[in-house]
């Protein structure tokens, strides 16, 4: 049915308006996917999981408690998390004020999200992978 040009689905619009409000809210999932797996590796550095193979060739029992957080970063694919982390907290807020000019921030979000999914892409690449 169309009401006022618009199409209708029940009682919400269809098209655009809706296609944004499902990319913001899966921006905002993939920053708590991305925040999760950065804290997951961080704890376990801390509780020295070796369990891990990226922490069993960046980490050991005696590295000082300041550094074992900097084992976030300290190889390839760690470093690939942290930059989808800031890339993922920037496109958070980024999607929590996409109200103050819509247009600006939609292709803002879309230029993020593809940088962001390639840094994911990269990080789940077996390419990259230690041997």
């Amino acid at each position: 049915m169309f009401l006022g040009g618009r199409a209708r689905i029940g009682s919400r619009r269809a098209g655009p308006e809706r296609l944004g409000e499902t990319a913001r809210r899966a921006g905002i999932g993939a920053f708590a996917a991305v925040l999760l797996a950065a804290v997951v590796l961080v704890t376990a550095a801390f509780n020295d999981d070796f369990s891990i193979a990226y922490l069993f060739h960046h980490s050991n029992r005696e590295l000082p408690v300041a550094y074992k957080f900097a084992v976030l970063w300290s190889g390839q694919e760690g470093s690939l998390l942290f930059w989808s982390l800031l890339l993922a907290t920037y496109g958070l807020v980024l999607r929590l004020r996409y109200k103050t000019d819509q247009r600006l921030f939609a292709n803002a979000s879309v230029v993020l999200a593809g940088v962001q999914v390639f840094f994911l892409l990269l990080l789940n690449s077996p390419l990259i992978r230690s041997p």
